[in-house]
């Protein structure tokens, strides 16, 4: 695994999450930041537009990573599963919402994990994923 600063300059939330970003970034991991809610922006000709993001619960971070795995059709011993990543600072607790997605993933076989610290996620990787 790479050397990487995990230490946020940000406090809180968004620099956890800007830690996770800059780690799985450094890791070639592929992901995405998933906004969820309503923004509003101004555009061309002046005027408000709304736009939406994914729905309430949706976790921050969408990851694929390379795991160990039964042989697949092409002889490998590794396949790519679906992380969802949900970034709380220590102690916050998940909402309904989080909660029942979290239940949703994991029975369609997807893996979520809930995140207080970048070094939680590089412990994760560095266990879970094949290394490259």
């Amino acid at each position: 695994m790479r050397r990487h600063n995990l230490r946020p300059k940000e406090t809180g939330r968004q620099g956890i999450m800007r830690a996770c970003l800059d780690l799985l970034e450094a890791e070639r991991v592929r992901h995405w930041r998933m906004n969820s809610g309503v923004t509003f922006i101004v555009g061309e000709n002046g005027r408000k537009r709304a736009i939406r993001g994914h729905e309430k619960g949706t976790p921050d971070i969408l990851m694929l990573p390379l795991m160990p795995f039964g042989r697949n059709l092409y002889g490998d011993d590794y396949a790519v599963r679906p992380v969802w990543c949900e970034v709380k600072r220590p102690g916050e607790k998940q909402t309904i919402e989080q909660h029942r997605f979290f239940e949703e993933a994991d029975c369609n076989g997807e893996l979520c994990l809930l995140i207080t610290d970048a070094q939680q996620l590089a412990d994760w990787l560095r266990e879970n994923t094949v290394k490259r």
